[in-house]
């Protein structure tokens, strides 16, 4: 799949790898080639499990750019009206009730069918995808979503306990645990390099050996940077942006300080400060569904194709309130338009009613509770008048 080649190669009949798709493109495109060779008449059958490797295509954060493109464009036009009972299953027991799309399946689907394979077995997840009886597919879509759950609870207390574990100073964060379940420390990285805006490294401490997750920041190559310490790992694999590997635990210390080393001089400033590319300033009254409508014309979007980010400059705020569990989410009423800020609900205590601020966001449609109103999913913020 998308991952580098390892040093010593593996002496297979075949080998078949490219870092342009993730694995389940890679074998879609395969077995493309074997059917439009051997067997043209299955090219349709074929082409109907694009849903599977538009899924699997979203999930592992591949450019959104040329096949990978193609791929979830059509998938997701296959996945509106799939056959599968377990894909069903999964859809309906996740109350998703509008159309799919990169969201819906980066942030409700994948991480259920992820989940079985993190804590518990994939085995299920697969049994999920090719369930034939609809009662079988409902048990089973409940199962995924029970240990979705339960591995969000297993990823938040290790977020909690890993946040306290940072050392600000150091270029690469590397932190350790022996209580952190090895299927989400790459989640807890993930959460951790959105928090610190730097390479971060997660290790479920074991008693000889210990199991680590990274995730980096565009621009410096985790796995090279891992790879620098092959002396002290057992094994090491993944691409620039994510890797795994599996270390001694008495050589964590040394590895930590090693990382460090290695990322002077290559983790520059400019790197390190987060930016957020913002695509144009749109006036108050730009905010509509025309916009929006124009602004879905791009899609999917994904990594390599993001999301179109605005500002617009002297927004009154009308109302501020903190919703979701402990008012983690910030909701605003801004000159009429509802706004979304999430993970910001700390803001509430800064702005008040009457305020005037530049905000920086998405445009998206608000779905809850059957709404279908445009609404603004705020980035960030700053006041301009109080």
């Amino acid at each position: 799949d998308h991952h580098l080649l390892p040093e010593d190669l593996p002496k297979p009949y075949a080998l078949v790898h490219s870092v342009q798709l993730c694995g389940a493109g890679v074998a879609f495109r395969f077995c493309f080639d074997l059917v439009t060779k051997f067997k043209p008449s299955y090219k349709k059958n074929l082409i109907s499990k694009l849903e599977l490797a538009a899924i699997a295509t979203i999930a592992d954060l591949v450019p959104l750019s040329g096949a990978n493109r193609a791929i979830v464009k059509l998938g997701l036009e296959i996945l509106t009206s799939t056959a599968r009972s377990g894909l069903k299953s999964l859809i309906r027991e996740s109350n998703i009730n509008y159309q799919i799309g990169t969201y819906e399946i980066g942030h409700v689907l994948a991480p259920r069918i992820n989940a079985m394979g993190r804590i518990e077995h994939g085995l299920d997840a697969l049994r999920l995808i090719c369930a034939k009886s609809t009662k079988s597919a409902d048990e089973l879509a409940r199962l995924l979503s029970k240990t979705n759950t339960k591995r969000q609870d297993l990823t938040t207390s290790a977020i909690t306990q890993a946040q306290d574990l940072v050392i600000k100073e150091h270029l690469v964060g590397v932190v350790s645990h022996k209580s952190w379940h090895e299927g989400v420390i790459g989640l807890v990285a993930s959460r951790l390099v959105e928090t610190h805006h730097k390479p971060m490294v997660v290790i479920s401490r074991g008693e000889q050996f210990s199991k680590g997750s990274a995730r980096s920041i565009p621009g410096f190559n985790i796995v090279d940077a891992i790879r620098a310490s092959s002396e002290y790992l057992l094994d090491a694999g993944g691409h620039p942006m994510a890797a795994g590997f599996t270390i001694e635990t008495r050589h964590i210390d040394t590895f930590s300080r090693k990382i460090n080393a290695y990322a002077q001089g290559k983790l520059t400033e400019d790197l390190l400060e987060p930016v957020i590319n913002i695509e144009c300033e749109l006036e108050k009254n730009d905010i509509n569904s025309k916009t929006l409508s124009q602004i879905k014309t791009f899609e999917p979007y994904g990594v390599a194709n993001p999301q179109p980010v605005f500002l617009t400059k002297g927004i009154l705020v009308e109302d501020v309130r903190g919703v979701g569990q402990d008012s983690k989410h910030l909701k605003l009423q801004l000159d009429g338009i509802g706004a979304i800020g999430f993970n910001q609900g700390e803001e509430r205590h800064r702005i008040r009613p009457g305020y005037i601020i530049d905000a920086v966001y998405t445009i998206e449609e608000d779905r809850f509770n059957g709404k279908n109103k445009v609404q603004m999913k705020i980035k960030d913020l700053k006041i301009a008048k109080s």
